[in-house]
């Protein structure tokens, strides 16, 4: 069990302390210090998201005994009490909890017990009682879930190499209550909760508490379950799913996993990612067979090549089943899920005849991404310096300058670590900026080292770096290609044409419109209202060769963009832009 600690009159716990998934509990109310209130706060991933339940009290002017007990935290007024502590794991609780239980020591004057709710980042799905179709079908809800809601990351999905971990996006569940009297008669209640309004109330039949041996106990339980709450029983050959939007840039999917058991002695799935668009089959996008146990928990298919998924698109997460599985799941948004019974397990199909379904699968990517870490600094001084530290598997650094005027910047080429850097596309020059995009490969690494830029006109400049990672270790970067242009218009945009799939992208801007965009098309690192003008930096990882456009959504002033693409290498080969560079150094020193 998790340690409690006290502060003023809060008490604090961390059940989950990693960096990929941290969960807090607050019991209290930090924000009181002077006070403890009937109240409980579960916070996950860092406090990304949170919710505080807290009990309405009728008679906020009378004391309350408030003590505390080997992790058992009490809080007492008049003829009501409530409990506060952990769940350990159970069948019923498959990653433990937090219960808030309410204790009645006579019958109350209302069936219904109130309570406060707000919450920060968070999406909560009713589960209702299943149909008698899903029942026939296969599926098995609990009577704690039936009643219950799940509670997800309003944004979030899936595992990020280095960053979190937030698997299919659950971050708690909220179980339906029972009531239980002294005798130990049993009487599931009612839970509803309204976010919009801040409202969470528990009902409680009127008869059973009329008949009750008092106390009573009302056990609303917060589970920290990341797998569904439901389960479906699949065949062999089925293929289920649900819809993932990849973030707003490329990513590479490592593996899928998937919260199951077998329905059997054994089974197998296999991970398949599909376009939601046109429900086709990514290219890589099978995983290799999982073996599936009867026992629940997570299981993971991975990819001997790893599939890469566009930015800010639509994906079907999906498995094929062998010898027939218990897949989990939540009733979730209207469509999401997807069920074709007629695929195959040995060579996955494009389910293009799948039925749709609300089922929100218990299925997330384990993906990274080619970005590795960025910043961003201003000044006027010559040189100016920003320091800055590639992460340890970076292998491209991409600096954009802003320049405020319409006179270039001069002095000559940046350097990072001492190392000089090397210039895409050309200078670009518009009425109120300029701009300039310039690069490094294999850059030092770890630590930290200042880019420097000459600056001897002592113009005031914008340095936006960037810089990335290989999608496969044992790789690098080449230059690819790169464009730019100068133009007074709104929605100003630039387009390269890549040669290779799984291109870096970089766009830099500078805009005389005196507010900054209000989107881009793809993954925003920077954008920054200067007052009459605005520096931006955003970048793409493009998952197929070809046309790419890079714009930025804005009212018409002059602009100036640089646009510069990077492919994956195995092993380093200079291409004719690097050699060129070399081979000019080399005439200059024979001169």
């Amino acid at each position: 069990m998790a340690v409690l600690s006290l502060i003023d009159n809060t008490y604090f716990l961390t059940p989950l302390d990693t960096a990929a998934d941290r969960l807090q509990v607050e019991v209290g109310d930090s924000k009181q210090p002077f006070t403890f209130y009937p109240q409980a706060k579960l916070m996950r991933w860092d406090n990304e998201v949170n919710l505080s339940v807290r009990l309405v009290d009728d008679a906020p002017l009378q004391a309350a005994v408030v003590t505390e007990k080997d992790g058992l935290i009490s809080w007492e007024k008049g003829a009501i009490k409530t409990q506060f502590y952990e769940q350990p794991s159970s069948d019923d609780h498959p990653e433990g909890g937090y219960e808030f239980e309410v204790i009645l020591a006579s019958k109350p004057a209302s069936n219904k017990l109130q309570f406060t709710i707000q919450t920060k980042g968070l999406d909560f799905f009713y589960q209702p009682a299943l149909t008698a179709e899903e029942i026939k079908a296969g599926d098995f809800r609990p009577e704690n879930v039936v009643g219950s809601y799940a509670v997800y990351h309003s944004e979030k999905r899936g595992e990020f190499i280095g960053g979190k971990n937030y698997r299919s996006g659950k971050a708690f569940h909220i179980y339906r209550p029972k009531a239980t009297d002294a005798v130990g008669k049993e009487f599931w209640g009612e839970l509803y909760i309204d976010v919009l309004t801040g409202i969470l109330d528990i009902t409680v039949d009127q008869k059973f508490l009329d008949a009750a041996v008092y106390p009573v106990v009302i056990d609303p339980t917060f589970g920290y379950t990341t797998g569904g709450g439901t389960y479906t029983t699949s065949a062999s050959d089925d293929l289920l799913g649900s819809i993932f939007t990849s973030p707003a840039y490329g990513i590479a999917a490592l593996s899928l996993s998937a919260y199951t058991r077998s329905s059997g002695s054994e089974g197998y799935v296999k991970g398949v990612i599909c376009t939601h668009s046109d429900l086709n089959i990514i290219s890589n996008g099978v995983g290799a067979a999982t073996y599936i146990s009867n026992t629940a928990q997570w299981r993971t298919s991975s990819f001997s090549t790893q599939p890469i998924l566009a930015a800010s698109t639509s994906y079907l997460l999906s498995v094929a089943i062998r010898n027939g599985n218990y897949l989990y799941y939540d009733a979730g948004d209207a469509d999401q899920g997807h069920f074709d019974d007629s695929n195959s397990y040995a060579t996955p199909t494009n389910p293009t005849d799948a039925a749709h379904n609300n089922n929100k699968y218990s299925i997330y990517a384990t993906y990274f991404s080619q970005y590795d870490t960025s910043s961003r600094g201003t000044g006027s001084s010559n040189p100016q310096t920003l320091s800055y530290t590639c992460g340890a598997d970076a292998k491209l650094l991409v600096l954009g300058i802003v320049t405020a005027g319409s006179t270039i910047r001069a002095g000559g080429a940046p350097t990072y670590n001492g190392v000089t850097m090397t210039q895409v596309d050309s200078d670009r020059s518009a009425t109120e900026t300029c701009c300039e995009l310039w690069y490094l490969l294999n850059p030092a690494t770890g630590s930290a080292h200042n880019i420097s830029v000459p600056n001897t006109g002592a113009k005031t400049i914008y340095l936006l770096a960037s810089s990335y990672n290989p999608t496969t270790a044992g790789y690098s970067y080449a230059y690819d290609t790169a464009s730019g242009a100068v133009e007074t218009s709104a929605n100003p945009d630039v387009t390269v044409t890549t040669t290779v799939n799984n291109d870096v992208v970089v766009a830099v801007l500078g805009d005389g419109l005196d507010t900054k965009p209000t989107a881009q098309s793809y993954g925003l690192l920077f954008s920054t209202d200067d007052g009459a003008y605005s520096d931006n930096l955003q970048y793409a990882v493009q998952a197929t060769a070809g046309n790419i456009t890079m714009s930025w959504t804005c009212a018409s002033d002059d602009w100036c963009m640089c646009v510069g693409a990077w492919k994956e290498i195995s092993s380093f080969i200079p291409s004719f832009h690097e050699m060129s560079g070399g081979i000019s150094q080399m005439a200059g020193g024979l001169l």
